[in-house]
């Protein structure tokens, strides 16, 4: 089971290592806003490091025939992978697209068919770029297809006193000693020492934070486009 910390449990921690347990400057919603930000900074550095291995999602996104876009998740942060289900069982993974790839589609192509599965020059296979708030794809599909979409969501906001975070092994620290921090800088304090420590854990993230220690990744599969 996970080593969880509420809202609260993370403000009267902070409230202590900034000397600040009446609530000094702040009243608790401050703080909570506090808390909130910092979450969100603790998660882009676990999310740059090991996103997948914290906070993969899946959900399946479907192309319209004559539309180059998809709208992205809600939640969506990072994408992690885009996968073409091409007929039970099968699936080819896309590839991103460079500018000029995006740029030089020939309208009404398609996709291929699976027929040409076994080749492996990926000039024919569809690819995609990250746009705004959508994927778009070339060749623009003309046609529906299922796509299994692979990303890191994005955090929630905690917004009751025993609403929960899970600091993945003690990371929760970096939140609080960093809200203590915000505190401290509000009375013009010394910030010194909070965030020394603060920094101290997020070092610690890059070099503690793999989850997967098995063994070494591979760093390029020989046929990249097909399979899982």
């Amino acid at each position: 089971m996970a080593l969880t910390v509420t809202l609260l449990d993370m403000r009267t921690a902070a409230k202590q290592r900034a000397h600040m347990e009446n609530g000094g400057p702040l009243d608790d919603s401050e703080w909570d806003d506090n808390i909130n930000a910092n979450i969100r900074a603790l998660y882009r550095l676990l999310a740059q490091a090991y996103g997948a291995e914290y906070f993969k999602k899946s959900t399946t996104l479907t192309t319209t025939s004559g539309e180059k876009t998809i709208a992205l998740p809600g939640d969506f942060f990072k994408l992690i992978s885009v996968w073409w289900t091409v007929s039970d069982g099968i699936k080819i993974r896309l590839r991103r697209a460079t500018e000029q790839e995006m740029e030089r589609e020939t309208f009404g192509m398609g996709w291929p068919p699976w027929a040409f599965g076994m080749r492996t020059d990926d000039e024919i296979w569809p690819k995609y770029a990250l746009r705004a708030s959508g994927i778009e794809f070339t060749a623009t599909p003309t046609s529906v297809y299922s796509l299994t979409f692979n990303y890191v969501g994005a955090p929630l906001r905690l917004t009751a006193d025993e609403d929960t975070f899970d600091g993945y092994g003690g990371f929760e620290e970096f939140v609080i000693w960093m809200t203590a921090a915000d505190a401290i800088a509000k009375e013009e304090g010394d910030t010194a020492h909070c965030i020394g420590r603060a920094n101290g854990i997020a070092m610690d993230i890059t070099t503690t934070a793999e989850r997967d220690q098995s063994e070494p990744l591979c760093i390029q599969d020989t046929v990249p486009w097909m399979g899982e």
